[in-house]
């Protein structure tokens, strides 16, 4: 029951993504722009992780700056 819970809402993130991704492409928004808007998106579904541990790799991974994260996404 849980398990189905949390797949919702995973899904529910996934489209709210989707449709600021679709909405920043629309207005001409850089990917740095998009990445810098949704950041609070991810650090609140972070915060609803109960597992510490999980949580906390989460928000790591959430905080990472505009460089970092671009860094990472065009590493082979």
């Amino acid at each position: 029951m849980q398990l189905m819970h949390c797949m919702q809402k995973g899904r529910g993130v996934i489209a709210t993504a989707f449709w600021v991704f679709l909405f920043s492409l629309m207005s001409g928004c850089s990917s740095q722009q998009v990445y810098q808007s949704s950041q609070g998106l991810r650090q609140g579904e972070c915060d609803r992780i109960m597992d510490v541990a999980k949580r906390e790799a989460c928000l790591q991974e959430a905080n990472k700056s505009w460089p970092e994260y671009d860094k990472d996404r065009k590493a082979p």
